[in-house]
């Protein structure tokens, strides 16, 4: 599966300097990933193309940003949706 973000970069965001969660990084990135790429179903062709690749260009700045937010949420929270107050299909406000 795609990830919007290298392990690398989320690190930097997080600011983890230990590779003992590099797995759970890439497992939530993964998650970050495919919850953006759902909800922008009609959009994702200016992210990501058909065989995977992702697109250089704003839409694709922007989806990293909301990723790296998001995984960090997934991160530090990791039951997230059992302690927020969030409509099916809607996005934490600080990602949207």
């Amino acid at each position: 599966m795609t990830a919007l973000l290298t392990l690398e970069e989320i690190k930097a965001h997080l600011r983890v300097d230990y590779d003992a969660d590099d797995d759970m990084l890439m497992d939530k990135v993964r998650q970050a990933t495919a919850v953006l790429l759902a909800y922008i179903q009609g959009s994702r062709d200016k992210v990501i193309r058909e065989d995977g690749e992702l697109i250089p260009g704003e839409a694709l700045t922007r989806m990293k940003g909301a990723a790296m937010r998001l995984t960090g949420m997934l991160y530090r929270n990791p039951d997230l949706a059992e302690r927020e107050d969030l409509v099916q299909g809607e996005l934490p406000f600080s990602v949207s």
